[in-house]
């Protein structure tokens, strides 16, 4: 049963908030109900349809994406599931699909879960917390967030970036209640992400450090992620693939993944194409990051020029044949962003996806308003 200090912790002062903190202390740990977190909304997928619940693509596309992409899809970054309660504690249970491990990212970002609420006062989306803590596998446990006041909050909890789920669910106190949330953004359609390890989030600290999740709460706009690790290269059937989606934007950042030939050879295709199929969707190209060493090592700044001379002969085409609605983000405006912002030279930090954001986020307003 709710006790008092629960009613009157909202509006009541200090004395009622420790009161409710205290009474909670006193409360079993059993008296938690889990609710199944596929009966939420959930944000990010660009089809109703996908090859599992919390994967990115969907099973028609399998065949005609390459072996590493449709791997890559079964992660669910950039998908978060939405929520209202006045629980003031948030306990989640779930099972990662293949319990990935990587060196040189964090658990948490990996295959953990990251959790924001609501702020009114400010309106924009506060942290909360993330997963730890979580005791052996397969099946992990954590709480998310404890403390929290009895009135009801929207939640929106990002999973896991470099890893599938198999199962998620949300345990609050059985006194308090869970309700669907669905966002309301400032424009009806998606921004679209295309790219590499950086656009699915390698190497965040937690999930809702990506650059798309950032610009999706800065602009307060939906975001899909199709960003594919090592497999973001520009083949044609993902301007099909990216088509489907009826988008606000397509941005489109794959150079680190692509060769200089490569970049001569598939951009200008890939851009006549999904052109054609989406005749008046803005579309952003974004030059390749300066990799952290590229100062001193003299064969990876070529090859960094090279890649980026590339992308702005294929844009100077492209705009020589009429293409309107089409941006570049020249490799001069990504100057200093991974100093001090990388894990291995490459893998943004969290510094470094706030600045890649800032970066971005001129581009998609210009592109967004016209």
């Amino acid at each position: 049963m709710r006790s008092k200090s629960f009613r009157l912790s909202c509006s009541s002062g200090l004395f009622f908030f420790i009161l409710h903190i205290i009474t909670y202390a006193q409360t079993p740990p059993e008296n938690f109900q889990y609710y199944l977190a596929n009966n939420l909304p959930l944000e990010g997928k660009g089809w109703v349809e996908t090859a599992g619940v919390f994967s990115r693509l969907p099973e028609k596309w399998r065949a005609a994406v390459s072996d590493e992409v449709w791997h890559l899809s079964q992660n669910s970054a950039g998908l978060a599931i939405t929520f209202q309660s006045d629980a003031s504690v948030i306990k989640v249970r779930w099972r990662p699909r293949r319990d990935n491990h990587m060196p040189h990212m964090t658990d948490i970002g990996t295959k953990g879960l990251d959790l924001y609420i609501w702020s009114e006062k400010e309106n924009v989306w506060r942290w909360v917390g993330s997963s730890k803590s979580w005791g052996s596998g397969p099946t992990y446990e954590a709480i998310l967030a404890a403390g929290l006041d009895s009135c009801f909050k929207k939640f929106r909890l990002y999973l896991p970036l470099y890893d599938g789920l198999d199962s998620l669910w949300l345990g609050i106190p059985s006194y308090a209640s869970i309700y669907p949330f669905k966002n309301s953004y400032k424009i009806a359609k998606p921004v679209v992400f295309y790219g590499t390890s950086i656009t699915q989030g390698g190497c965040a600290s937690r999930p809702g450090m990506t650059y798309p999740a950032i610009i999706g709460r800065r602009l307060n706009v939906a975001t899909i992620n199709l960003g594919f690790s090592g497999a973001g290269k520009m083949e044609l059937p993902m301007a099909q693939l990216l088509a489907e989606i009826d988008a606000a934007a397509y941005v489109i950042d794959c150079l680190p993944n692509m060769t200089p030939e490569m970049v001569n050879e598939r951009v200008v295709p890939f851009i006549r194409e999904l052109r054609r199929l989406r005749p008046t969707t803005p579309i952003i190209l974004v030059s390749s990051i300066e990799y952290e060493n590229a100062w001193a090592v003299a064969e990876t700044a070529q090859l960094l020029r090279a890649k980026n001379e590339n992308l702005l002969r294929a844009y100077k085409q492209l705009k020589h044949e009429k293409f309107k609605q089409l941006y570049l983000i020249k490799s001069s405006r990504m100057n200093n962003l991974t100093l001090d912002a990388t894990v291995d030279g490459v893998h943004l930090t969290d510094l470094g996806f706030v600045r890649l954001t800032d970066k971005i986020i001129p581009y998609l307003r210009k592109a967004v308003k016209s």
